[in-house]
């Protein structure tokens, strides 16, 4: 990816990010990240911790992973979350951060910032401008992958953790939309470059045959970084260095290369479905995220072609559908890594 790519891969991610269809289809998301942030805060101790805690949830998306801190302090210790204890939500989005503001009253949530017990702050992830030695633990759910700047990031973890406080990521090897989304746009293109070709083709066919192949799963990985694997193989980086954060090897080392010690990985799959109402829901967040990884050129062959239109109706006529759920979404594979900084 040239300079000029990644640029605005950047900013199309920030776009979207702050695109307020995309905050209110984000949440949904949740049905599927959120198990895994309740496995990540078990692994970083969260139910066992007495001192106060100094909780920031970097990359913090609609806070799915302080919702599900605070529901494990409540049922393993009944003080807590105790007046000491503080929670800080942050994110680079202002979107994502207005539906934490609003789900934290609405939800009742025991935590508020007229109490001071919780703050929502705007950030880079990369240079958070947040205090060092801060907190117990930081925690960054499918954070890093979205990451510009993997060892940045991985060292502004450290930076803000205080000595012997536990950090902890999650990172996804498998996400179970993606075969659908790829064979949705995959038979999209060809049908409608098919039309085309017959002379049945209508300005949205000519549009739509040009859409891009299909991202994979790796690909969708390092895209959200700014990452093009295929460049750097052409320019001959080495298999080793390049970057793989669904790699337990590869996170490993970096987590370690931050200064980190006690690192535990864990492989966690999950049979997660979701019903055919927030599938439907879904297709404006996950074409959204589909074009990020487009070049500037692409967007323009494609602007103005209804593609979530074209995708429901591939959705209505392909979708596994069991009992109100599709079955075919229920794939789910990711790493929960914790790791401390040393006393």
């Amino acid at each position: 990816m040239s300079a000029t790519d990644q640029s605005q891969n950047e900013t199309a991610n920030r776009i979207l990010w702050n695109d307020p269809k995309f905050a209110a289809g984000y949440k949904i998301g949740e049905q599927f990240t959120g198990e895994y942030a309740h496995d990540l805060c078990l692994q970083m101790g969260i139910q066992s911790y007495s001192a106060p805690i100094r909780f920031l949830d970097l990359a913090c998306g609609t806070g799915i992973v302080i919702k599900k801190a605070l529901a494990i302090l409540q049922s393993s210790q009944s003080a807590r979350p105790s007046p000491e204890d503080k929670f800080t939500f942050a994110d680079l989005s202002p979107e994502l951060l207005k539906v934490v503001r609003s789900r934290v009253v609405s939800e009742d949530w025991p935590i508020s910032e007229e109490a001071k017990n919780m703050e929502v702050v705007e950030v880079n992830m990369t240079d958070t401008k947040l205090p060092s030695d801060a907190y117990t633990h930081v925690g960054c759910n499918f954070g890093p992958g979205i990451a510009p700047d993997p060892d940045r990031t991985l060292g502004e973890c450290y930076r803000m953790l205080s000595p012997g406080g536990v950090a902890g990521w999650t990172a996804w090897q498998s996400s179970g939309w993606l075969p659908d989304l790829t064979k949705a746009t995959t038979e999209i293109r060809e049908s409608a470059a098919r039309k085309c070709a017959e002379g049945n083709g209508t300005e949205e066919d000519q549009k739509l045959s040009k859409l891009p192949d299909a991202i994979t799963s790796e690909g969708m990985i390092a895209g959200f970084a700014g990452v093009n694997h295929a460049k750097l193989r052409a320019d001959e980086v080495p298999e080793a260095q390049l970057p793989r954060w669904e790699k337990e090897d590869w996170f490993r080392a970096r987590v370690e290369k931050a200064g980190f010690v006690d690192v535990n990985i864990n492989i966690v799959k999950k049979d997660s479905k979701i019903s055919v109402e927030d599938a439907y829901s879904m297709i404006q967040p996950l074409t959204g995220i589909l074009s990020t990884f487009w070049t500037e050129q692409q967007r323009k062959h494609i602007e103005g072609a209804d593609l979530r239109g074209r995708i429901k109706e591939w959705f209505d006529q392909h979708l596994d559908v069991k009992d109100g759920k599709v079955q075919s979404w229920g794939g789910w594979q990711a790493m929960v890594i914790t790791a401390k900084k040393p006393q």
